[in-house]
């Protein structure tokens, strides 16, 4: 049947809900990009915002500079372009360039087409317009060498609000000759370029004193930055009061990577704070030992509006600084939703020896923190066990009900065994309802008759069982295991579905380049070999658990579903039952009268 006027009226009428920018570009952005191709074609509307979805975030420059030709691969395994751009293929790279927000150029990605210098040169030689990409937002460069380096120099613009870059000084040419002068431009052609970057992720394999004076130079030249990152041991005085005084400065943190810098820079750091320091400073990360951090959030001018504190300490601390440390943090930072203390020393094997003398953490030494009202997340690594009991898990599920993420030295060196056991997560699973992230250290290899019982209606009452709600994240670290059966049958009872069992182990890797090369003392090596298939042995017995859990967990579910029914029916028959009695009865009276 020929269409009518009608139906023709219809299909060029689209409904109102199909051309809400919004709506579409949300339902675009959970498909593929074949099928935005395809939505591309429909109509103008359709068109730009499919567009916008397919181009939006560039982590293959190869791709767009291939709108301007075909590209060939050089024998240096670097690629160029076969034939120069035409008027034509820069009226099109210009039509998508509008729509690119987000340009990453990372050689580390599996997708990086490493491009040759010429075609840089192409770009900004034969450009349309001054601005490559004008609504570039965030821009990644992460290259192996300064040449390539300088070539995102084309892409900066005043519009750019997050940078985050590899900066590959040579170390040994600034310790020869003590000149930076190529890298020092280039963090000046950043500044000068993207004066309103609010993020800056600045990376590099080199001392922090090496190149003090043109990283301070760039960060005090960026005045809207609100969020700086830097190598884990790049956080030194100087930094720290260059970043001071950045009005919009909210978040200071450190990455760990290829280059971390030296420990040696952050054995003291005393940075000078003012009055109006650090005025709006909510997150902070730092690497200093406990006095010099303590002494930080002691000062008068220190940071008033820290929510979030994550510590790790460059050197050995005993207890007796841990604890001061923490009555500290109580006390000058009321605010505090999140603390993260690092003490996991991994001078192996030396650090048994002196960790003996100094004690070990006891529940003592973190208790002040109860005094915290608005915390939530605690995280303390530890190459040694916490001393803690099951009534001192007891006092600190039921102090913090509203934890979200726990932690406690989870996967020490020191493989003492713990005086908690699985035991040690029904307070949480009772008190905690919001938590979501638990790992503890206990000793999940004696025989417990809880982890037996059958889970009548009177074990539940007896025991006070009780189901995480929000669970996500189990860790057991390096905790001792034995029966995985009876262990996964026990967390069936507590975990929801889909929390994930981990087991992993992140000092093994660091330990493990310690004994590389032939300069190895023996007794050492055998102890560490032994330490390694110890930890191997457990962590494979955890896995076991990880991988059987989610099937128990649901059976556990189907059986209290199925539970639930049948004494929800009883119920039912019972009151029917009552009435019924209660019916026949009455009536039974009424004849006899």
């Amino acid at each position: 049947m020929p269409p009518t006027s009608q139906s023709l009226s219809l299909s060029t009428n689209p409904h109102r809900i199909l051309t809400i920018p919004e709506l579409l570009d949300l339902v675009f952005s959970f498909l593929d990009e074949r099928s935005n191709t395809r939505n591309a074609c429909v109509c103008k509307i359709w068109s730009s915002i499919a567009l916008s979805v397919i181009w939006r975030d560039v982590h293959d420059l190869g791709r767009l500079v291939g709108l301007l030709g075909l590209l060939r691969k050089r024998l240096d395994s670097t690629y160029e372009l076969v034939d120069p751009p035409q008027v034509t293929d820069w009226v099109r790279f210009s039509l998508y360039a509008s729509f690119i927000r987000h340009l990453h150029y990372n050689i580390h990605s599996p997708t990086h087409k490493h491009l040759h210098r010429s075609v840089f040169d192409e770009i900004a030689w034969n450009r349309l317009q001054l601005m490559v990409l004008p609504n570039l937002r965030t821009l990644e460069w992460i290259t192996g060498n300064l040449n390539d380096l300088k070539m995102s120099l084309i892409f900066m613009h005043h519009q750019v609000q997050r940078f985050i870059v590899w900066v590959p000084f040579e170390e040994e040419g600034i310790r020869l000759y003590g000149i930076v002068t190529s890298e020092a431009r280039y963090l000046q052609d950043v500044a000068a370029r993207m004066p309103n970057l609010t993020y800056l992720d600045l990376r590099m394999d080199v001392p922090s004193s090496l190149v003090t004076t043109p990283v301070t130079t760039l960060l005090t030249a960026l005045p809207a930055l609100q969020t700086v990152i830097l190598p884990v041991y790049h956080h030194t005085t100087a930094i720290l009061n260059s970043v001071s005084m950045l009005p919009n400065l909210g978040t200071l943190r450190w990455i760990r990577g290829p280059g971390d810098g030296s420990v040696d820079d952050v054995q003291q750091v005393a940075p000078t704070l003012t009055e109006n320091t650090f005025p709006t400073l909510w997150e902070l990360w730092l690497s200093a030992t406990l006095g010099d951090t303590k002494s930080f959030l002691e000062n008068k001018f220190t940071p008033t509006k820290l929510i979030y504190l994550y510590v790790e300490s460059p050197c050995l601390q005993n207890t007796e600084e841990v604890g001061t440390f923490l009555k500290c943090v109580a006390a000058n930072c009321q605010k505090l939703e999140s603390l993260y203390l690092g003490l996991l020393w991994f001078d192996f094997p030396g650090v048994y020896t002196a960790r003996q003398d100094q004690g070990c953490i006891t529940f003592e030494t973190i208790k002040p923190l109860l005094a915290c009202p608005n915390l939530v997340a605690f995280e303390l690594t530890h190459d040694h066990p916490v001393d803690i009991t099951q009534s001192d898990i007891e006092t600190l599920a039921s102090s913090w009900p509203s934890l979200q993420k726990f932690c406690l030295a989870w996967h020490p060196l020191k493989l003492d065994t713990p005086s908690i056991t699985l035991r040690a997560l029904l307070p949480f699973a009772r008190h905690c309802p919001n938590l979501r992230t638990l790992g503890l250290f206990i000793d999940a290899s004696t025989t417990d008759p809880l982890t037996s019982l059958p889970l009548t209606s009177a074990d539940v009452k007896t025991y006070n069982i009780q189901r995480f709600r929000n669970l996500t994240s189990l860790s057991f670290g390096v905790s001792s295991i034995e029966n995985e059966g009876a262990v996964a049958l026990f967390l069936s009872r507590l975990c929801p579905l889909g929390c994930q069992i981990h087991s992993n182990v992140p000092w093994t890797t660091l330990i493990e380049k310690e004994f590389e090369g032939d300069d190895i003392d023996m007794g050492t090596y055998l102890m560490a070999k032994e330490l390694f298939e110890e930890v191997t042995r457990r962590c494979t017995k955890w896995n076991e658990v990880g991988r059987t859990l989610p099937l128990l967990t649901r059976s556990r579910m189907e059986e209290w579903g199925s539970w639930r029914a049948l004494m929800n029916e009883v119920a039912y028959l019972r009151v029917r039952n009552q009435m019924l009695t209660n019916g026949v009865g009455q009536a039974v009276e009424k004849k006899a009268l």
